[in-house]
C-alpha cells in the first residue's frame, strides 16, 4: 500500500507542478497581451490611432491640415485609422496566442474569436446618433 500511496503523491505533485507552470505561462501571455499596441493611419495620413489588444483607444493624432477639414471628413479619417489599428491588433493577438497556446489549438482559436469580437466592435462605428457638424464639437 505504501507504493500506491507514494505513486499517488507523486502524481499529485506532478499535477501541481504542471498547474503552476500553466499559471506562469498564462501570466506571461497576459503580460504580452497587455503590451499590444497597434497603430493605424487614415488613407490621407491625416489621422493616426493607437489601440490596445481589446480595441481600446490609447492615443489619437490628427494633423493640423485634417483638423481644418469638415467634421465628417475628420470622423471618416479617424474611423479609417481606427479600423486599420484594430485589424493589426487582432493579428498581434493571434501571434501572441499562437506562440503561447499553439497556432492550431482550440484555445488559440477561442482567444482569436474573443478578441476578434471586441476588436470588430471597436472598429465598427455606430450607425445611429449625431454625426457632428462644424462647431458642434461632436464627431460621432
Amino acid at each position: 500500500m505504501l507504493t500506491g500511496e507514494s505513486e499517488a503523491r507523486a502524481r499529485i505533485e506532478r499535477a501541481a507542478a504542471q498547474a503552476e507552470d500553466n499559471l506562469r505561462r498564462a501570466q506571461r501571455m497576459n503580460g504580452e497581451l497587455a503590451e499590444v499596441r497597434s497603430v493605424g493611419h487614415s488613407r490621407d495620413g491625416g489621422a493616426e490611432v493607437t489601440v490596445s489588444a481589446s480595441g481600446v483607444l490609447v492615443d489619437l493624432h490628427v494633423t493640423a491640415k485634417l483638423a481644418q477639414r469638415p467634421a465628417e471628413e475628420i470622423r471618416t479619417a479617424i474611423l479609417q485609422a481606427n479600423a486599420e489599428a484594430c485589424s493589426q491588433a487582432q493579428q498581434q493577438v493571434r501571434e501572441v496566442s499562437g506562440r503561447w497556446l499553439g497556432e492550431r489549438s482550440e484555445s488559440a482559436a477561442e482567444m482569436d474569436r474573443h478578441f476578434g469580437s471586441m476588436l470588430d466592435q471597436a472598429a465598427t462605428p455606430p450607425e445611429d446618433g449625431p454625426r457632428g457638424s462644424a462647431g458642434s464639437g461632436v464627431l460621432r
